[in-house]
Formats: C-alpha cells, sequence, structure tokens
C-alpha cells in the first residue's frame, strides 16, 4: 500500500488542526458561495431563472421559455432550486459548522485570529441556513459537523421555526459584534454584510 503524502493540496488534518489551515477553511467558504454562480451549473439555468422573470417578453423556445411563462423555476420540484440551492448550502453549512468546532477547541491560536475565523464562519453558517429555510421551510439544522462516524445518524426531524431563527440571530449577532466595518481584503465579509442579513432575517420574522 502506498503512504500518501499530498504536496499540492490541503488534507483535512491541516485544515482542521492549525491556525492557518482553519483561515484556509473559511476562503473555502467564500469559494462554495461563488461556485454556483461562477460554473453556471445545470446548463446555466440558475441564470437564466433570473433573466427569463419579464412581464413584457417572452423566448419562443427552449428552456428559458419555460421560466418566462413560470412552467419552471417556480417550485422546489420544477427547478434547479433543489438540487444546486439545496446542495450547496447544506455543504456551505457543514463545512461551517466543522470549522466553528475546530477553532473553538484548537490549542495555540492567537485569540484575535480566532474571533475572525468563527465570526467569519458564523456568518456563513447563519445565510446558509437562512437561505434554506426561505426557499424549503422544511428543513433539519444542526451544528454538529457530518463524520463518517454519524453520516447515515446525523438527520433528525424538521428543525422548529423558533430553533432556526435562535441560531440564525446567534451566529450573526456575534459576526456583528467581532467583524470590522471595513477589510483591506477585498470580498471578504465585513460587519455591514452581517447587519444587512440580520435586517432581513428581523423582515421575515415580522
Amino acid at each position: 500500500f502506498l503512504t500518501e503524502e499530498p504536496t499540492s493540496g490541503f488534507t483535512a488534518d491541516f485544515v482542521y488542526n492549525t491556525p492557518a489551515g482553519l483561515e484556509a477553511g473559511v476562503v473555502a467558504l467564500y469559494s462554495f458561495q461563488r461556485s454556483m454562480w461562477e460554473n453556471l451549473s445545470n446548463n446555466g439555468s440558475n441564470a437564466i431563472i433570473i433573466d427569463a422573470k419579464d412581464d413584457l417578453t417572452i423566448a419562443r423556445g427552449g428552456e428559458i421559455s419555460n421560466y418566462g411563462r413560470m412552467f419552471q423555476g417556480t417550485t422546489p420540484e420544477n427547478s434547479f432550486v433543489h438540487t444546486d440551492f439545496w446542495r450547496l448550502y447544506y455543504r456551505i453549512l457543514d463545512r461551517s459548522n466543522a470549522i466553528i468546532a475546530a477553532a473553538e477547541k484548537i490549542q495555540g491560536m492567537d485569540e484575535a485570529q480566532r474571533t475572525k475565523v468563527l465570526a467569519e464562519a458564523k456568518f456563513f453558517r447563519a445565510n446558509s441556513v437562512f437561505i434554506l429555510y426561505k426557499l424549503f421551510n422544511n428543513i433539519y439544522v444542526t451544528t454538529q459537523p457530518t463524520t463518517p462516524e454519524n453520516a447515515l445518524t446525523i438527520i433528525n426531524d424538521k428543525t422548529p421555526e423558533a430553533e432556526i431563527y435562535k441560531l440564525i440571530n446567534a451566529d450573526l449577532t456575534f459576526a456583528i459584534a467581532n467583524l470590522p466595518w471595513t477589510t483591506i481584503e477585498f470580498g471578504r465579509i465585513t460587519q455591514g454584510t452581517a447587519r444587512h442579513v440580520k435586517a432581513e432575517v428581523a423582515l421575515w420574522q415580522g
């Protein structure tokens, strides 16, 4: 048997057990968040759905005509929503859980660095849960990372609405308290971003 020694990528041991690895893990969350829009998966239908909802014009044929006539993209059952959005945001949720759990217990990490990692990861967790709840309502949410040992048993019953909002608001409150207003790293989550999402959550809560 060969002993693998990766030289061109990150291992899970590096990501979840070193400060530098946790920072790389947070950067990966940004990559996940952008991936659907960059790759235009499902033959680009996630871009089409934005362009086709026009009350003045309807394309004559092809998939885009179905969107324009409201025959497709209106429910999770007849759209890319149930595949792309469901998989993407549960993936971000799970990886955020893993980063948060690792950052909370890792030894020898600078506290300012730890807080920044936690604040960004908690923002991504809150945002992902919020999007899943808005789109599907009937969701199960956990803060426990998926592992090979629990992969087949971690899913439980539908999470009550009150618990969903409790987690979202707690994560966003932490992010607001610990993220700066500005950043020299273009594209990074800031306090303003967290406040914006928390305002949207408040609107959904009435």
